[in-house]
């Protein structure tokens, strides 16, 4: 099935198809975070949250490229943990 399916399912309600979705690009938006941060735990929990906002989200999600969109969240997630990290150094 394609994305764009899937995603017209999830908006539809069957949030079944979620799990395709983070089937077919959790191994890519884990890698993206690793790469990122260069911690392989950290990433674990980076990718964990992209797709907690991606299924926050995804009603507002209109049909463009939807592992673009994953990776634009993942990457809106590490800056965000970066931005965390640093304010709890200079504490």
């Amino acid at each position: 099935m394609e994305d764009r399916e899937l995603i017209r399912r999830i908006q539809g309600g069957q949030t079944e198809y979620l799990n395709d979705v983070a089937a077919r690009y959790y191994d890519d938006i884990y890698y993206f975070c690793c790469y990122q941060t260069g911690d392989r735990d950290g990433a674990y929990d980076l990718t964990q949250e992209t797709f907690l906002r991606f299924i926050r989200y995804v009603d507002h999600y209109n049909y463009h490229n939807l592992k673009g969109y994953l990776l634009t969240i993942a990457m809106n997630v590490c800056r965000a943990s970066w931005r965390n990290e640093a304010d709890r150094e200079s504490v």
